[in-house]
């Protein structure tokens, strides 16, 4: 049986693959199929806006128990399974883009500031209330995705940050999911 998951999230292929192997482990480990595939769909302008992974089932019985498995896996929301005959929605998580400016700003705060720096303190300061999963790069914009039970809790956890990094200076967010 054939199925595939749905996810409502701003994930560039490498970031969505890390979802298929723990996908893909829990399957074969439960003995119920595996993952055959993924897509990325994206805009013109190259922003992604949804991603699928492929499974086959062993069986139709098997799609139960296939949910019940991935009911702990942090899908955000508006995420779902689908198969010929059925439709759930599955996860909880909401989703924070990030923009920061990535080409109008002066050379010096390029020159001195390091992007791998902003995430690790974003990071940091979210602890277990959100998760850094990915990145792009539109336009003139560097956008980090991040992902938690609560779009509010992580914009009001980073934005103390966000003020004191000069790469950060004319940022903006907008809740993806």
């Amino acid at each position: 049986m054939n199925i595939k998951i749905v996810l409502n999230m701003f994930l560039l292929p490498n970031e969505r693959r890390n979802i298929e192997f723990l996908t893909d482990e829990l399957l074969v480990s439960n003995k119920l199929g595996e993952v055959t595939g993924g897509s990325t769909f994206q805009k013109k302008n190259g922003e992604v806006y949804k991603c699928e992974i492929y499974i086959r089932l062993k069986d139709e019985a098997s799609f139960d128990p296939f949910l019940e498995l991935i009911k702990d896996v942090s899908f955000a929301k508006g995420s779902r399974v689908e198969s010929s005959t059925r439709r759930v929605e599955v996860g909880d998580f909401e989703g924070l883009a990030l923009y920061l400016n990535a080409g109008d700003l002066s050379e010096d705060v390029y020159k001195n500031n390091n992007y791998d720096d902003v995430i690790s303190k974003l990071c940091e300061t979210l602890g277990d209330d959100g998760v850094f999963l990915g990145t792009n790069i539109i336009d003139k914009y560097f956008i980090l995705y991040f992902y938690g039970k609560s779009y509010d809790t992580i914009r009001q956890k980073i934005v103390p940050v966000l003020k004191e990094n000069p790469l950060c200076e004319e940022y903006r967010v907008k809740q993806v999911c």
